[in-house]
Order: structure tokens, then sequence, then C-alpha cells
């Protein structure tokens, strides 16, 4: 029982979906200014059409996932799990979710979740093997959870704080997907992925990334014009936060080696966003 609970939660990329449903909360509280029984309900709708598309993505994509050494342990490749079980899983889920957020904050919410369920596993997942560019539409879908938590909170759907909210995250994720195919570049492209990596020159990528973490650096000015963060110390800490990450990224992608060490760009960035989005969140409590 234990080990299928545990290829279950695999199945659905469980972490990923947590931190997804995170957002989604953050999203709420941001608007409400407080933490209730309704914006946990909101997440969970959120964490179960994740956890579906996180599921329908492996039903998709297991005879890949056969092919690399970081993902051929994963439930249907390794044959602990059916595909026929894993697709009637995924069904479950994503209706609970749907039905969550329907039910409790009407269609807008709910059909942005499903939209955002159909954009990972129709568009998302089939351009992996077909574009170098398929982080953009990837992209998109971590953008969205906030702003389904938003509505369901009640604010209004294009709210400019709302949208750059989204737009920082959107930002965000591509130098985030870009190192991490730095990192396994190689298991990505033998089971079929396009990848940067086998495209570009390492001078070219460096210069693109560096583009691109500048470009979510200076996307948290918005957060600022439009008082997502207002309160000084926050304020202070983000600038900061800001430069190091620029000076930090400079410093390992034109003083280092080639290629440069990409394991602390990764946790550097995915440190940054979260410091960022856990001020965010502050200012939506406090503020």
């Amino acid at each position: 029982m234990l080990r299928l609970l545990k290829n279950l939660l695999i199945l659905s990329k469980f972490y990923l979906s947590l931190a997804i449903a995170f957002s989604a909360l953050a999203g709420y509280v941001i608007f409400s200014g407080n933490f209730s029984g309704s914006a946990f309900l909101a997440a969970l709708g959120v964490f179960l059409l994740a956890a579906a598309a996180g599921a329908i993505n492996q039903v998709q994509e297991h005879k890949l996932d056969a092919r690399m050494v970081r993902t051929q342990n994963r439930p249907i490749p390794s044959g602990v799990i059916s595909v026929r079980f894993s697709a009637y899983f995924s069904v479950i889920l994503a209706l609970t979710g749907f039905l969550i957020l329907l039910l409790c904050f009407g269609m807008v919410t709910a059909f942005l979740g499903l939209g955002n369920l159909l954009w990972y596993n129709l568009v998302y997942t089939p351009l992996k093997i077909r574009s170098y560019f398929a982080v953009l539409a990837g992209a998109v879908n971590g953008a969205v959870p906030p702003v389904i938590g938003w509505v369901a909170a009640g604010g209004y759907l294009m709210d400019p704080r709302i949208l750059f909210i989204a737009f920082f995250i959107f930002l965000w994720q591509v130098p985030h997907f870009w190192l991490l195919l730095m990192m396994y570049g190689e298991e990505y492209e033998k089971a079929g992925f396009y990848s940067i990596t086998s495209r570009f020159s390492f001078p070219v990528i460096r210069n693109i990334l560096l583009v691109w973490v500048v470009a979510t650096s200076f996307s948290t000015l918005f957060l600022l014009f439009f008082h997502i963060i207002s309160l000084m110390p926050l304020i202070i800490t983000m600038m900061t936060a800001v430069v190091i990450l620029m000076v930090f990224f400079f410093i390992f992608l034109y003083t280092e080696k080639e290629p440069p060490r990409i394991k602390p760009m990764f946790i550097v960035f995915n440190v940054f966003m979260a410091l960022v989005f856990g001020m965010i969140l502050v200012q939506g409590v406090i503020g």
C-alpha cells in the first residue's frame, strides 16, 4: 500500500503540484489579505488539476522517460503502474479539481484551471519534441496559477497587479528551465527532446541566459511601480537580492571556465524566485 502511494505521488509530480498550488494560494492571499479555508480550497483545486496534468504528461511521455536515467524509474516506464490506470487516475484528479473550482469559485476560475491543464498537455508537451523554444509555452503554465488564486478570491482577471506578478513568473521560468537543460541536456537529447545545448554554442547560450536573468531582475521594478511591494524593508531586501543575482550570474557565466558550474546558478536563481514571491506574499498579508 505504501509503495502504491509513493508511486502515485511520483505519477502526480507531487512536489511540483504542491508548488503550483502554493502559488495559487499566494494569489488568493495577495488579493484577500488573509489565509482562510477558501484560500486552501482554491489551492486544493489547483493542486488536483496540476497533479492531473503531471500524470497525463507521464502517460504521454512514458516511452521517452524510459530513455533517460533521471526518469526511467518513474511508475509507468518501470512497469509499476499501467498506462490505463494512470489515465483513469488523471481523469479522476482533473474532474475533482475542476469541480472544486467550479462549484466553489465559479466558471472563470474553473476554466482558467482547466485551460492551464489543456495548454500543458496539448501545447507544451508536444512542443518539447518539436521546438527549442517550447519553454516559452511552458512558462505560460507557471504564470497562470497565481491568477487563478487571485480570481478565486474575487479579484479582477485583468488587474495589472496580478498580470505583472504572472509576467514576473513567466520571465523567471525561461532561464530556470534552460539551466535545467544545461544540467541534463544530453539526457533530454537522447530521449528525443529539443535541447538548446545541441542547437547553440555555450557563448551564445551564456549571452541569451544573461539577457533573461537581467530581464527577470528588472521585471521586479514593476512590482514596485504597481505597489505590489511597497514596504521599505521589503524594497531594500528585493533590490539587494536583484544586485546580488546579476553580479553572481555575471561572475559564473563570464569568469569561470567553460562550461561553468550550472547547479549553483540553478539553486541561486530558484532562491531568488522564492524570496521575491515570499515578499509579495508578506506584503499581501501585512501591507
